[in-house]
């Protein structure tokens, strides 16, 4: 991304997953107000909300 340039809708939905993984309700909620795509999957074959599931992140589950 150059600066200046907004992400890009991969960017955004990767930051949502990060934000997933690490239980981050206020990113998650964020990322995903602006465009993330809650049902990519990675490169694992999990979508967003399988990680947060896996992380026992409960609160970004709900």
């Amino acid at each position: 991304m150059a600066s200046g340039e907004p992400p890009s809708p991969a960017d955004v939905t990767s930051a949502f997953r990060g934000a997933c993984h690490g239980g981050h309700l206020s990113t998650a909620q964020y990322l995903h107000a602006h465009g993330a795509d809650p049902h990519w999957r990675g490169y694992d074959g999990l979508t967003p909300l399988d990680v947060a599931r896996g992380q026992g992140a409960g609160d970004v589950v709900r």
